[in-house]
């Protein structure tokens, strides 16, 4: 069956391309977790992987305010329901490994339920996701043999 989906990285774009260590943590038996050190804007810490997750999520306690973007009115749930409080926030500088990636939007929310959980289990602080956008947009490879990710970034947005 022939999908009419369009893949969003033109292969025909300079682009560089960086790969990453990430972490596997267990958070109980059987429950598996890809964590990934960042940076964003000013703040380090740590990223969940999930490409299960549509849209990536930042904390909303560490994204400045004035980078709202009105234009999208994105709808928004979870294996829960809705979820309500919500803004798209456009991340001015996000940092992983040695390279920057500039004007990235993503969802802000609160996460502290996320953070709570992994600090008491793993005392890790989790900043955002890293969702199935971004996996796509910069056509992200993971390899669970050697625990590494990479990805591609246009040299446009350098």
């Amino acid at each position: 069956m022939k999908s009419s989906y369009k893949h969003p990285y033109d292969k025909k774009l300079s682009f560089t391309k960086t790969e990453i260590k990430f972490e596997i943590v267990t958070l109980e038996d059987n429950s598996y977790h890809i964590l990934l050190p960042i940076k964003i804007d000013d703040t380090e810490g740590d990223v969940i992987i999930d490409t299960g997750a549509s849209v990536s999520v930042v904390d909303k306690t560490i994204i400045a305010s004035e980078t709202e973007d009105n234009s999208i009115h994105p709808v928004s749930g979870s294996i829960n329901g809705e979820i309500t409080d919500i803004e798209v926030k456009t991340i001015k500088k996000l940092k992983i490994a040695n390279t920057t990636i500039r004007n990235v939007q993503v969802i802000a929310m609160d996460l502290q339920y996320v953070n709570n959980m992994y600090q008491k289990q793993i005392g890790r602080k989790i900043i955002g996701l890293i969702g199935c956008d971004f996996c796509i947009t910069h056509n992200v490879d993971i390899n669970f043999s050697n625990n590494t990710l990479t990805f591609r970034k246009s040299k446009k947005n350098i």
